[in-house]
């Protein structure tokens, strides 16, 4: 603050050394003592350095060295005003950076205080660059214009060369990480600017830890909180500790309220996220600047050991990933079974593992999962989950690598090449020119030194499978009738015998003395002459005949039998023919006669059952038990022709049966 009151003693300043990010004492007052606003400004950044944690400078030449004849910390102003920092104030500030003084200052602001203006440093919407100056250091930015000079690409950025105005190469590192849960990200190749900061899952063990878990970036381990607050030999301090944080008071408590200036008491589940509890030697922390920390400890007992517990109060406020206090408990730090502290709440892992994206198939173990659900893959691998070769990496930090690199089971095929090519030039050279097989020298030395030999295994037939089928012996039925498997016999063929038809249509009505016996034989075929006698050997394998039996001659029309009744009746000595009951016949009604087609009454009418015949049993397995199956009986056998049979067969003897069988009917 700059103001036109005026202190005593001529003093134009006033400011806390190391209270930079301090919530009570961060600022400065400065006087306006002079038209020159040069000389103010050199005052301001006097005080600030005194924020910063500098103290002034003496001895220049011997202590501290300076550029010119005075720098900023000079312990007085005078002539023209400092424009250079001497290396004192370097060491200071490089030690208060490591104290945690900048805790606040990471976290740049999105928009400025007023109009954008070229020259300040910030580059503002219609500017491509802004170095803060009308000479620039680089000659990548006009700063005049603040507009990128001729074939430059870029001007700041932390991916920007600003020797060759280009972007730096690809997988080159752009941000370190800060501890084991950070990741490095890398510059792309083609922008200047450095992707975000990227860290692993919260809830992911820190590497190479037991019982130590990440969050927001920082592995949660109370033995390298205390030592990075009161140097090497410090050590967490015993659980009895942690049993003042129910207090809530400087010595314990959970948490300090900065409006209502008191701290809060701790629930008894909470007791081990509160106040850190470190057990050291030192009498002050080397975290800090004394004007912002301040230190107490505790005497307990366990047994009869006494214990000191130290504890530590900052106003620093920090804005950065998870430390709201230095002095507490880091979130991720232990507090259970399956328990972590979350913003000094002791909380179940699984409660924190809702919250957190998933990677897919934990990475492959070829990689770790980031805090927005991607693999960083190792060196050599790719993909979404590091399945596939690639640049290592991921896709928020880009690839960590410009060549795929090696991986092991590429080392493993290409030393399996090598060697698959050297031993078959080997082998090669020796059949050709010593007419050695080395494979089978190989083999032989390797059963000679193994000791490996052979097995003979007896051969034997497979048993019958369980349940199979059971082999019979084929018989013929030659062998079933106790006449051998074959019968061979010379005899002659019998004659062929043909029934007598009965010449319904053939009968000429213009005869009326005519017989019908006489009939009859005019119409019977004459049997052919018997074929010469001819030895034959017959194999009788089945019981099927050679030859078809005869057609059976199918009945006439009940209308055509009606009109012989009426025509022969009285020659045949028939004086009123037998009524026929049709309907007592379970026989389908003939279709009406057709008097212009003699031979209708040759038709067949087919007969199809209404019912369907019933369907063969399904699924049944047959029952191998054929002792007590029910065989069928064998056919009759047929009598053996020894010689020539000659029967006569009488026309008129069949005739006359046939008539009265008709008498009778």
């Amino acid at each position: 603050m700059i103001t036109d009151i005026h202190f005593e003693s001529n003093v134009v300043g006033k400011a806390f050394k190391g209270t930079m990010c301090s919530y009570d004492y961060s600022g400065g007052v400065d006087v306006d003592h002079s038209t020159n606003a040069a000389v103010v400004a050199a005052t301001v950044a006097h005080e600030m350095g005194h924020n910063f944690g500098m103290e002034h400078d003496v001895d220049y030449g011997t202590t501290c060295n300076c550029p010119g004849n005075q720098c900023v910390m000079a312990p007085s102003s005078g002539g023209s005003p400092p424009t250079f920092w001497s290396d004192c104030s370097l060491r200071y500030l490089y030690n208060s950076f490591n104290r945690g003084v900048d805790l606040c200052l990471k976290n740049p602001p999105e928009r400025t205080v007023g109009d954008a203006k070229c020259g300040n440093g910030i580059v503002e919407p219609g500017e491509e660059c802004d170095c803060g100056a009308d000479q620039c250091l680089h000659a990548c930015c006009d700063g005049k214009t603040c507009r990128l000079t001729k074939e430059a690409e870029c001007a700041d950025g932390d991916c920007c060369d600003l020797l060759t105005c280009k972007p730096k190469p690809r997988a080159t590192v752009c941000r370190e990480p800060v501890g084991i849960c950070d990741l490095p990200e890398f510059c792309n190749g083609d922008t200047p600017d450095c992707p975000a900061d990227f860290f692993l899952q919260n809830g992911h063990v820190c590497p190479g830890r037991v019982n130590e878990f990440c969050y927001e970036g920082l592995c949660g381990s109370r033995p390298d909180q205390c030592v990075s607050i009161w140097g090497p030999t410090a050590k967490e301090g015993v659980n009895a500790c942690y049993q003042q944080n129910v207090h809530g008071i400087i010595q314990g408590n959970c948490g300090y309220d900065v409006h209502s200036r008191a701290f809060t008491r701790c629930l008894p589940e909470d007791i081990m996220c509160g106040r850190l509890q470190c057990g050291t030697q030192a009498e002050r922390p080397i975290f800090g600047d004394p004007t912002t920390v301040s230190s107490a400890y505790t005497y307990v007992r366990v047994g009869s050991e006494s214990h000191q517990c130290h504890v530590i109060r900052t106003t620093y406020v920090v804005e950065q990933k998870n430390r709201p206090d230095p002095g507490m408990v880091l979130d991720g730090s232990q507090c259970g079974d399956d328990k972590i502290c979350v913003n000094a709440k002791c909380k179940p892992l699984s409660e924190v593992y809702k919250t957190v994206s998933k990677c897919n198939d934990q990475c492959h173990y070829r990689g770790v999962c980031n805090n927005v659900g991607n693999c960083h893959c190792e060196n050599g691998f790719g993909g979404i989950a590091c399945e596939i070769p690639g640049f290592g990496g991921s896709v928020n930090s880009n690839p960590s690598n410009t060549s795929r690199g090696i991986t092991p089971s590429t080392v493993l095929l290409v030393l399996f090449a090598m060697f698959s090519v050297a031993f078959v030039l080997v082998c090669m050279y020796y059949w050709f020119k010593k007419r050695r097989n080395l494979p089978g020298e190989f083999w032989q030395y390797a059963r000679k030194t193994l000791n490996l030999h052979g097995v003979l295994v007896p051969v034997r037939k497979a048993p019958p499978p369980p349940g199979g089928r059971r082999q019979f012996k084929r018989e013929s039925l030659n062998a079933m009738w106790g006449d051998g498997v074959l019968n061979y016999s010379v005899n002659e063929r019998p004659p062929s015998f043909i029934p007598p038809a009965i010449p319904l249509v053939s009968i000429n009505p213009s005869s009326p003395h005519a017989r019908s016996s006489d009939q009859l034989l005019a119409h019977v075929p004459v049997s052919s002459s018997y074929s010469k006698p001819k030895a034959t050997f017959t194999r009788v394998p089945s019981m099927r005949p050679k030859e078809p039996p005869p057609v059976v001659p199918s009945r006439p029309r009940e209308s055509r039998i009606a009109e012989l009744y009426k025509e022969r009746g009285a020659e045949m000595g028939i004086v009123s023919p037998v009524p026929v009951d049709f309907a007592s016949r379970d026989l389908p009604s003939p279709p009406p006669d057709d008097p212009d087609d003699e031979s209708s009454f040759m038709k067949k009418e087919t007969i199809r059952p209404v019912q369907p015949p019933p369907l063969p049993p399904s699924k049944q397995k047959p029952s191998l038990n054929l002792e007590n199956v029910d065989r069928p009986p064998l056919p009759q056998k047929p009598p053996k022709v020894l010689g020539r049979t000659e029967t006569g067969v009488g026309v008129r003897e069949l005739a006359a049966k046939f008539d009265a069988e008709l008498h009778e009917t």
